[in-house]
Formats: structure tokens, sequence, C-alpha cells
């Protein structure tokens, strides 16, 4: 059996800045709740992989699949029992965007995580509200000045 998560919001920030965030993984530290560091290239075909390093200084390779450049991308964490995976998409709207996250755990050991889920899907809102932010910022530092 599998759970998920899922956080949505609207922002004030072009699709393409919010993607960034996403397939840039020099970023996740800003914004991801437990990831201390993330190296690779920015995602741009499936099968991309990232080394991720979290709160507890443990590193694994996620790998992307999904990718729609400027859309949506998954990453997905295979690890002994349980598969995470972590799927992003933003979608254009009159003011700027939607982004929804969705984080799924799913494989035998899943039900070893499921009393963490309340803690996860509120450090999950924590983490857009933080992007949310970041992608706000940057896009009022770059929008051309009205006099």
């Amino acid at each position: 059996m599998a759970w998920y998560m899922r956080s949505s919001r609207a922002v004030a920030a072009s699709p393409d800045v919010v993607y960034r965030y996403y397939a840039d993984p020099s970023t996740w530290r800003d914004w991801a709740h437990n990831t201390r560091g993330a190296s690779g290239d920015p995602v741009a075909a499936d099968g991309a992989p990232v080394r991720v390093t979290d709160g507890f200084r443990h590193t694994w390779t996620v790998h992307a699949t999904d990718v729609v450049p400027g859309r949506h991308v998954t990453f997905v964490n295979r690890l002994p029992g349980v598969t995470i995976t972590s799927s992003y998409d933003v979608q254009s709207t009159p003011i700027g965007c939607t982004m929804d996250h969705v984080i799924e755990m799913r494989g035998r050991w899943e039900i070893a995580y499921r009393p963490l889920q309340p803690l996860y899907g509120h450090l999950l809102k924590v983490e857009t509200g933080r992007l949310k932010d970041l992608a706000e910022r940057e896009a009022s530092s770059t929008a051309p000045q009205t006099v």
C-alpha cells in the first residue's frame, strides 16, 4: 500500500522561475526541508542523477523521470524496502503559476514511515512556502521598474 502527501500554492512568478528551483539541484538546500546539499547538472532529461545529502548526513542518488522541461519533473529515490517519489508540477496562471508538490511512499517498509506522515505533511507545506517566497522575491527583483 502507498501513501502520499500534497501541497499546492499559487505563486506570483513565472512558471520558468519556479521550475528552475525544481530542476537545479544547487537550489534545493534553500527550500527543501531535509536537504543539506545536492549536486548534479540542472535536470534536462529522464534518468538524470542528483546526489542528495539530507539533514542526517546520509547521501543517496535520486533519478529524474517524467521530465517535461519548464513544467514537470519527478525524482525517484529507491531505498531498501521503500521507494520515495517526489513529483513537481508547474502550471501557468494569469498571475504567475501554481506549483504542486506530491510525495509518495510505497514498498514493504512504507508502513514504518506512516507515523511520520503528519510531520512530513507539515514540512511539505513549509517547503512549498519557502519556494514560493524565493520565486516571488526573484520575480520582483527582476521585474521592470515603472517610474
